[in-house]
């Protein structure tokens, strides 16, 4: 059995270059495109944050998604958790350390970005994140 060219068909972009979080603050990815308003022919159906966390001493993680039709993110709205996957009741400490997390995205703004709210920290944890997408409307997805 051959092997599905996936190489075309999915995109990769670096949201979240790897940030220690020391504070109690929220920290934003970068926006995420479903919709590439330059090019309003290419959309995303498939929307994922992998989020992956390095050594987390102390502190809590709570990991939500914001979106909006401005890529400014104007005017961010929490997404509910009905459009999201992976993050209902998920709070992230100390034993998440080293661990990859997956968030989806099935909301119906054209962008959309991680946000993560850190309590109770003082040297805090290092993350990283990177959204994968998948069924665009076009291809190959360069």
């Amino acid at each position: 059995m051959s092997s599905i060219d996936l190489h075309a068909k999915l995109g990769f972009t670096n949201v979240l270059s790897l940030t220690t979080i020391s504070s109690d603050t929220d920290t934003l990815s970068s926006g995420v495109k479903v919709v590439d308003v330059d090019d309003s022919t290419l959309s995303f159906e498939g929307n994922v944050i992998a989020l992956k966390t390095e050594t987390i001493t102390d502190g809590n993680y709570t990991l939500s998604l914001e979106d909006d039709d401005n890529p400014a993110f104007s005017a961010p709205v929490t997404v509910p958790l009905d459009q999201t996957k992976g993050i209902d009741g998920v709070t992230l400490t100390s034993t998440s350390s080293d661990s990859v997390f997956k968030i989806g995205y099935t909301g119906d703004k054209n962008n959309f970005r991680l946000k993560i709210t850190s309590t109770s920290t003082s040297t805090g944890g290092e993350f990283s994140a990177m959204a994968v997408q998948s069924n665009a409307t076009v291809g190959p997805v360069l």
